[in-house]
């Protein structure tokens, strides 16, 4: 009998979490600040957006990033700093196109020592 009810309670917390995994993956529970959306119609937040360019900038062997600040608003992101560059520019900007839910970039960033 104890371990019908246990089984039944995990049972029961197995479904809450599967019922919050599709209420998520259905955009139910979107925030505020999702606006952005890429080809396949999935939303993603501008601080995701952000999130994922630092780590491909951070993860990328010939970028400094340590000197680019990346902020987006409603999809739109803007690049600020310094880069070695020109073809470094050009490289962080493709990054940045090419990151699910980005639909412009403002590339503020300024050519010198990084």
């Amino acid at each position: 009998m104890r371990h019908a009810l246990i089984l039944l309670l995990l049972f029961g917390l197995l479904s809450q979490i599967t019922a919050c995994g599709t209420l998520a993956a259905s955009g139910a529970a979107r925030d505020s600040g999702d606006y952005g959306f890429n080809d396949n119609g999935a939303s993603h937040s501008d601080a995701s957006i952000s999130a994922a360019i630092r780590s491909r900038l951070i993860n990328d062997p010939t970028i400094n990033a340590s000197h680019i600040r990346v902020s987006t608003e409603r999809g739109v992101v803007t690049l600020q700093g310094q880069v070695a560059n020109d073809a470094v520019r050009k490289r962080i900007i493709r990054l940045c196109d090419s990151t699910p839910g980005v639909k412009q970039v403002n590339a503020r960033l300024t050519l010198g020592q990084d």
